[in-house]
């Protein structure tokens, strides 16, 4: 196994698929700093003495960079599957498979070389999005982020957020793209088809974010303590993206928060998807022939 890692990390270096994926990936992060930067112009001209609000700042861009539903995010699952079906397509796997490499060997590492291309991407697309914004923005663990929240459903201007808030996103971050490798992988092995392959991460990655949503919404008013409350548990529980798409306020300090419980809850969630992916990916390929 370690020799196919070996050749999958020699391949890396030199595939064109990777290479388009990191120039989308730098692209993108100019493209979104520059959005970002361009509505703080826009809302300074719009204001007779300072700024509406600093929209473009690193702490803002971490956390609206992260969602692998949304901008760049959206992008590496569906080159990656591009990347894990060309594996099939060019008869490497074949090939792999007649040089004596066990289907098991072979499965899990197309799962590490997946976790390897996912997140040198996206540490690089994110990284240089929060670095462009720090640059002209400045980072502030303690700052103000815009994002939706679960207390009321709407976008939140001047929420601000704490360190601890900040390491837990990033925290949850990384289970989320673990679980949206393992998706990705199991769909690519099982189909070996980019036609469905695409289309069905995109729908559950779009599904999975819309619900979180549409579970913030619904806990509005009147149903917020009863109804509301169970849909939100229910979704934590059972949606892998919930924790990157809302968050708790704590009302008294107007901050951001992801409580220890919903961490854990979200870190079970997404170890569990990872696991089921994994397992049932790996189980279906040792089955199947490989042409």
């Amino acid at each position: 196994m370690r020799n196919l890692f070996r050749a999958f990390l020699f391949k890396l270096r030199r595939d064109l698929t990777f290479r388009i994926t990191l120039f989308i990936g730098i692209g993108m992060a100019f493209f979104m700093t520059g959005t970002f930067a361009l509505i703080d112009v826009l809302s300074w001209l719009g204001s007779e003495n300072e700024f509406a609000f600093n929209y473009c700042n690193g702490q803002n861009l971490l956390v609206n960079t992260l969602s692998p539903a949304s901008n760049f995010g959206l992008v590496i699952p569906i080159l990656l599957t591009v990347f894990t079906v060309s594996e099939f397509n060019s008869g490497t796997i074949r090939n792999k498979i007649i040089a004596g490499n066990s289907k098991s060997k072979i499965y899990f590492s197309i799962f590490l070389s997946g976790l390897v291309f996912t997140f040198v991407v996206i540490i690089a697309y994110v990284g240089l999005c929060v670095g462009l914004a720090s640059i002209l923005g400045k980072f502030n663990p303690n700052g103000t982020i815009f994002a939706m929240d679960n207390l009321s459903a709407t976008l939140s201007f001047g929420t601000t957020i704490s360190p601890e808030f900040v390491w837990k996103i990033v925290l949850v971050g990384i289970t989320v793209y673990i679980t949206v490798t393992a998706m990705t992988v199991f769909f690519s092995t099982v189909f070996r088809n980019m036609g469905p392959c695409i289309p069905i991460i995109i729908v559950l990655l779009m599904f999975f974010s819309i619900e979180a949503m549409v579970a913030s919404l619904l806990s509005m008013g009147e149903q917020q303590d009863t109804t509301g409350t169970m849909i939100l548990l229910v979704s934590r529980i059972l949606n892998p993206l919930f924790a990157l798409s809302s968050y708790d306020v704590i009302e008294s300090t107007h901050k951001f928060t992801i409580t220890n419980t919903n961490l854990i809850i979200h870190l079970c969630n997404n170890l569990a998807y990872s696991v089921v992916f994994t397992l049932g990916g790996w189980l279906i390929f040792r089955k199947r022939d490989v042409k």
